[in-house]
């Protein structure tokens, strides 16, 4: 992405390029307001360049007001769009006028008084501004502006998060990595639907609705108890594996696949738990998809319990745990024998 992101600063630092002049023929929009011309129809390198942007935003960075303008004379910096007074474009400090300009692409030069040659001034409305908020607005506008003034110097640009000034990929590298949260890649089974990995998925993350979890959301004001057990406030580690409940079926699911004692204290260990030395490559695999389908059950036994008050069976819930894993892998597996009596023995 950084490699990427350099374009963005080739784009706005080289003036008079020709391959920036094709970019903006191609991509020139002037009912698009993005940080760079695009027209997102047009596939391509360019189009890729642009959806980096995108990327940062995941992990919560804009990376168009880290593209600091320093104004010369005005004419290469975009007064609504860019960056160039302030912390964030006029266009987000200012909405209502933003609204009201009839050119929202114009350049600072545009709109500001210039001395010299250069010519400029003066705002050009849809309709003049006569909401309180547009004249507030107005009023704010130009007392911000007030102080600034356009030389016949060209006009330039800043990285933010390099203390040079100048872009460089390892201050994009080292930006990402302090505000990236920690990747996990899950592991997703082709033996059991996508409802059973999406579920999996969210535990690892702890966004299951879970009573904790619907009380920090503000969905319910109830009790946090688990709904298992009732000892301890219920979030996806303790439903799925520190709960009583869950910990003898975690026992008996051990016992049938003939493996030690499934320990774990958190989810992420839960689902490694399958990677036991020795065993092949398909028995691995059908582990694997076995504790997705307990953690399944275990979440259906739940919700039976909450919403039809419907007791806990350890029992009933090792034999559904048997037959629904027998169900969808030998269903999606061809390696793995489809005879129900080594099944129940996980002699496969």
């Amino acid at each position: 992405m950084s490699l990427l992101l350099k374009w963005w600063w080739r784009y706005k630092c080289d003036g008079t390029g020709l391959w920036k002049k094709v970019i903006e023929s191609i991509h020139h929009n002037e009912r698009a307001w993005a940080f760079l011309p695009i027209k997102a129809s047009i596939p391509g390198v360019w189009n890729s360049i642009n959806k980096v942007g995108k990327d940062f935003e995941k992990v919560n960075i804009r990376v168009e007001n880290l593209f600091k303008g320093v104004t010369g004379n005005g004419l290469h910096t975009r007064f609504w769009l860019d960056c160039w007074l302030g912390e964030t474009p006029l266009r987000y400090t200012f909405p209502n006028l933003f609204a009201l300009e009839s050119n929202k692409g114009c350049s600072v030069a545009a709109r500001l008084s210039v001395p010299g040659n250069f010519q400029g001034g003066g705002w050009a409305w849809k309709r003049e501004p006569l909401q309180v908020l547009e004249r507030d607005e107005l009023a704010a506008c130009n007392n911000l502006i007030r102080t600034c003034t356009l030389s016949s110097a060209r006009d330039e640009w800043k990285w933010l998060a390099d203390s040079s000034g100048s872009f460089t990929t390892a201050s994009c590298r080292d930006l990402l990595a302090a505000n990236a949260a920690p990747f996990y890649p899950f592991k997703w089974s082709s033996w059991v639907p996508k409802k059973v990995n999406i579920l999996a998925w969210r535990a690892e993350q702890d966004r299951l609705s879970t009573m904790e979890g619907l009380i920090k959301r503000n969905i319910v004001q109830s009790s946090p108890l688990c709904s298992l057990c009732g000892d301890y406030p219920e979030n996806a580690d303790h439903l799925l594996i520190h709960c009583y409940v869950a910990s003898n079926i975690w026992q008996k699911v051990a016992e049938w696949c003939n493996i030690s004692p499934i320990f774990a204290f958190n989810f992420r260990e839960l689902l490694e738990s399958s990677n036991i030395n020795g065993l092949k490559k398909s028995k691995k695999k059908a582990l694997y998809a076995i504790i997705l389908t307990t953690c399944w059950i275990i979440w259906k036994g739940r919700n039976d319990k909450i919403f039809r008050g419907k007791k806990v069976n350890y029992e009933e819930l090792l034999s559904e745990i048997k037959a629904q894993s027998h169900l969808w892998i030998t269903n999606r597996a061809k390696e793995i024998t489809k005879d129900w009596g080594k099944w129940r023995s996980f002699d496969i």
